[in-house]
């Protein structure tokens, strides 16, 4: 099955993977369907212009209900497009791009259908808090099609590498542009959470979200994700503020009020590339930061106007 991608020969990395192909083998297909299911729409930010000429090459995956109806990524298609892309940018060639999407995406019927790619996709995620992954070109050619070459997923990489777990850390944050769009994500996060937690509790790795993989298993899946989703539901209905739990309110001399919110995220977070200047390890550091935030408040009030 992994003869498209190699894997590292890591013993962690060995356990989560063998912790998801037993899942697999044991019909728990709830992890697969989730990265695979396109009603979530993690669509591209690629003109429709664009997604046709990609499309007339035969490097998207994506479903549509009809000929000419809308494409819906699912999370797996999102990332194998940004992955393509990737492969067009360094200069591939497009029959080669080809060949390495139906590498990589070779489903394998003795594992439920699990292709090498969403097994990748799979494992990155389980990691994503703790240790960046990437996949890399090598010279060796893949044995049959004589063009492509071999990718190897390591744990160590460079700038003209395709860090997966960026993209995929960069597709989960990125902000809906709208409601309806906002539910989905908080859905799917919710989801994609608890699984990632289920195969870290299983190899022994810390929880990333504790709250969430209890709710999901002391209730059902929609109520879990219904209890997660409460508060963006608040903010989205635009429901009084006085409804929403906040640690401190603020409200300035124009009488804006602003809730502010302090959450233990726990040791696992990994902090966006170019936000390592938020990172605070004092208290005297902290009250200058919150000084900042607010002294900030003025200047956008003033550019709303």
């Amino acid at each position: 099955m992994k003869k498209s991608i190699i894997f590292p020969n890591d013993s962690k990395i060995k356990l989560v993977e063998d912790a998801i192909l037993t899942q697999l083998k044991n019909n728990n297909l709830s992890f697969l369907r989730l990265i695979r299911n396109s009603n979530f729409e993690f669509n591209s930010t690629l003109s429709y212009r664009m997604l046709n000429y990609y499309s007339d090459k035969n490097i998207i995956r994506a479903s549509r209900a009809t000929k000419n109806g809308k494409r819906k990524f699912s999370f797996s298609d999102r990332i194998s497009l940004e992955f393509a892309l990737y492969l067009k940018k360094i200069g591939k060639r497009f029959d080669i791009i080809v060949q390495f999407n139906n590498n990589i995406h070779q489903e394998d019927a003795k594992l439920r259908m699990l292709s090498p790619f969403d097994l990748v996709i799979m494992i990155t995620s389980v990691f994503l808090s703790s240790q960046d992954f990437f996949l890399v070109l090598g010279e060796s050619k893949v044995p049959g099609d004589g063009q492509s070459s071999k990718i190897s997923l390591l744990s160590e990489g460079n700038e003209y590498n395709f860090n997966i777990s960026e993209e995929i850390r960069k597709i989960t944050q990125t902000e809906p542009d709208n409601s309806s769009k906002s539910n989905r994500l908080s859905e799917f996060l919710s989801e994609f959470t608890f699984h990632i937690d289920n195969i870290r509790k299983t190899v022994g790795m810390p929880l990333i979200d504790p709250e969430n993989y209890n709710l999901h298993n002391s209730v059902s899946i929609k109520q879990a994700v219904a209890r997660m989703m409460r508060m963006d539901r608040l903010s989205i209905n635009n429901l009084p503020f006085q409804q929403l739990m906040f640690d401190i309110l603020y409200m300035n001399e124009d009488k804006q009020l602003f809730g502010i919110e302090i959450k233990a995220i726990g040791d696992n977070y990994h902090i966006p590339k170019g936000q390592e200047g938020l990172l605070v390890k004092s208290e005297s550091e902290l009250l200058k930061m919150l000084l900042r935030e607010i002294s900030m408040i003025k200047v956008r009030s003033k550019r709303n106007e």
